[in-house]
């Protein structure tokens, strides 16, 4: 007999794959109505293109390795807002990212990231999980807003245990982020969403959320890590 299918919000992640920032198994690919494209060498399942024994990368393909671990503890500091700082809103109705100027003692290390690379790259460009310090399974992820907001994306803590269930649309392309460094030494971060522009996290006068700009972002879009990498350890901006 057929297999049963889950339930519209059971996780496939749950199921069948790994689901966190060290390793992501959903390529993006879909197999609703053919095979999985060989060059992912990933497994149909459901209706979508896993790696079984293996992790995603950025060019949707499956690898035998794991994510590389190139920040941990970092705090991601706003260049033009220099007392605030980003962090999860796990427990928030919506889970948009803000910033604070509490320390992170009192905000409970909310605001501490670990930035992983993921294998390949996408375009020429690398692309990494900025996953929660405190809470494993979260990452920062850009996503459309309702449309009342006061940008037409903003950045979100992604629950990866959800990601790539039957009503996730994007895949791993608004969470699989691109960082880079710029002429200042700080970074943008910032998601290539299907034909879109990059989107880019920044905050912007009036509000502590933290919005996604198609354009230009200015100082509001750089961060300072704290403590600070190595240079290099992020491709240049606008290569």
């Amino acid at each position: 007999p057929a297999e049963p299918l889950p339930p519209q919000n059971a996780s496939l992640m749950e199921e069948m794959f790994s689901a966190n920032a060290k390793c992501f198994g959903y390529t993006g690919g879909s197999c609703v109505t053919e095979h999985c494209a060989p060059y992912r060498h990933a497994q149909c399942h459901v209706g979508k293109c896993i790696c079984k024994s293996g992790c995603a990368g950025a060019d949707g393909k499956c690898y035998q390795q794991h994510n590389r671990l190139v920040a941990k503890g970092v705090l991601l500091r706003n260049a033009k807002y220099h007392h605030y700082k980003m962090y999860f809103q796990r427990m928030s109705t919506f889970g948009q990212m803000k910033t604070t100027r509490a320390s992170s003692w009192m905000n409970m290390a909310q605001d501490k990231f670990d930035i992983y690379e993921v294998p390949g790259s996408d375009s020429g460009h690398k692309e990494y999980f900025l996953a929660s310090s405190k809470w494993s399974d979260y990452v920062l992820g850009m996503k459309a807003t309702t449309g009342t907001a006061l940008s037409p994306f903003a950045a979100y803590a992604v629950n990866l245990d959800k990601k790539g269930g039957v009503l996730d649309t994007w895949g791993p392309t608004n969470i699989m982020l691109r960082v880079c460094e710029t002429a200042t030494g700080m970074v943008q971060v910032g998601a290539k969403m299907a034909d879109a522009n990059t989107i880019w996290a920044y905050v912007h006068h009036g509000s502590w959320y933290v919005y996604g700009s198609v354009s230009t972002p200015g100082w509001g879009g750089e961060w300072t890590l704290e403590p600070a990498v190595a240079k290099g350890t992020f491709p240049l901006c606008g290569r």
